[in-house]
């Protein structure tokens, strides 16, 4: 277990467990108590590497841990004989590293990558968008997201500068565009969060990136307004949507963005990364492939992970034999996203199999509803929830617009059983630890 703060040290500490073939779980010390103790008690775990003068959570199990200090461990001479003895015995097939990520009843799930899953997906990522030697990142995400395995590892096999955004700098985005230029950063793989709030205080207009190549969206849906403000600012930037989750290591997919799209479309997942596959299946397990129709995303390939940490049954549950291919064992990911092809047969997300809802006899998605509401002039973030027990639907968001102007608004949008109940207004969205709006908080609040 790795529990410091995000630093160069934190790096030093995932590599050097790369190298010996332990299996690594990066933390934050600023992780909240009961989280960061549910995790310990998870894992066991028997070393925790930390930094001096860090405090770190109190040992609540029963199994004896060491604490190892990083600061004391750089002092040590190499023993080189060890170790390649150690090397000698990893395989590609090892568990790498377990990422704990926030799952839907709120408590968090340990998913196990492995040596080859990520090696597959920065070797594909690298050479589909030609990273090199003198690019530059600028690392937003935290190192206990799945996301920032792509900064770390890209500049590992790439030679790429990555420089650590500092974070003040998350609440200045003037300061934080200015921070861009004085890196000469070249590409940033960003979550939706961050990107939002920099194109709805038009920092990008203010301080202009001068450098920027590539931007990246990864961990959520990028709404296609606050996407539209920075293709409309820097239209030269290419302009990329990620897709995938931790089961996946992370992206399995990918979309560039090249043709006009309205602020009410949503953006692609696109196609699938080198050695990946993504295909739709009805409720009966039948391929589609026509326009238009709802199925279930599912992801095989070598990107997959072995599945959750001490959670067989979990895991047996979404990694499962594909049903199209009886004849020998194919495991597939069922993702539990919704997914359609558009009018250009592009494979488009629409929302996780629990957030589609039935209302009025009508089927419906609530990421359609959100992109409806999010598309009004003066919208900043949305989200929707539905109370079973009531059947009303909400409409949560933040910006500075009357409730009876988004009604106006999207009833020229969307059909009467799918106008929200009620509109409420936030100062801000509750994010989880992984950057994405927090709907576990939203629902318990609202529902």
């Amino acid at each position: 277990m790795i529990c410091m703060s995000k630093s160069v040290e934190f790096i030093e500490a995932m590599l050097a467990c790369a190298q010996i073939g332990a299996v690594y779980v990066p933390l934050d010390i600023a992780t909240p108590a009961l989280r960061l103790q549910y995790i310990q008690e998870t894992l066991s775990a028997r070393f925790v590497l930390c930094k001096k003068g860090e405090v770190i959570p109190e040992n609540s199990g029963e199994m004896e841990r060491e604490i190892l200090y990083i600061d004391d461990l750089l002092e040590h001479e190499i023993d080189d004989e060890a170790l390649n003895q150690l090397r000698g015995r990893i395989l590609v097939t090892d568990p790498l590293y377990t990422i704990f990520t926030s799952g839907s009843t709120g408590k968090p799930k340990g998913i196990i990558t492995t040596h080859l899953a990520l090696i597959s997906f920065i070797d594909a990522i690298a050479e589909e968008f030609s990273f090199s030697s003198e690019d530059s990142l600028a690392n937003q995400v935290p190192f206990y997201f799945d996301a920032s395995t792509k900064d770390i590892y890209l500049m590992c096999k790439c030679g790429c500068t990555m420089h650590i955004i500092p974070q003040k700098l998350f609440v200045l985005p003037k300061d934080l565009m200015s921070f861009l230029n004085e890196k000469k950063i070249t590409r940033i793989i960003w979550a939706p969060s961050l990107l939002c709030m920099a194109a709805n205080l038009h920092a990008f207009e203010k301080v202009r990136p001068q450098y920027l190549r590539t931007v990246f969206f990864v961990g959520e849906q990028m709404p296609t307004k606050q996407m539209n403000m920075w293709r409309r600012c820097l239209p030269d930037v290419q302009y990329v949507n990620l897709y995938g989750s931790s089961e996946v290591t992370g992206s399995s997919a990918y979309y560039i963005i090249e043709r006009e799209m309205d602020d009410t479309e949503t953006i692609p997942i696109g196609s699938a990364f080198h050695h990946m596959e993504l295909f739709l299946l009805d409720e009966k397990d039948r391929l589609i492939d026509k326009e238009n129709t709802v199925g279930e995303i599912c992801v095989r390939g070598l990107s997959l992970t072995l599945g959750y940490l001490n959670d067989a049954e979990k895991t047996d549950r979404v990694f499962v034999q594909n049903p199209l291919i009886p004849h020998y064992r194919d495991l597939i990911y069922r993702s539990g996203d919704l997914g359609r092809y558009n009018e250009f047969h592009e494979l488009v997300y629409i929302c996780r199999k629990d957030y589609q809802i039935k209302r009025m006899g009508q089927r419906i998605e609530l990421g359609e509803i959100e992109a409806a509401v999010g598309a009004v002039d003066g919208i900043e973030r949305t989200c929707c929830l539905f109370n079973e027990k009531t059947q009303a639907l909400l409409a949560l968001y933040t910006g500075d617009v009357a409730p009876d102007h988004i009604k106006k608004e999207i009833e020229k949008i969307l059909p009467q059983y799918m106008l929200p109940t009620r509109y409420v207004k936030l100062e801000d969205f509750p994010l989880n630890a992984n950057g994405k709006i927090d709907r576990v908080a939203l629902k318990r609040q609202f529902c």
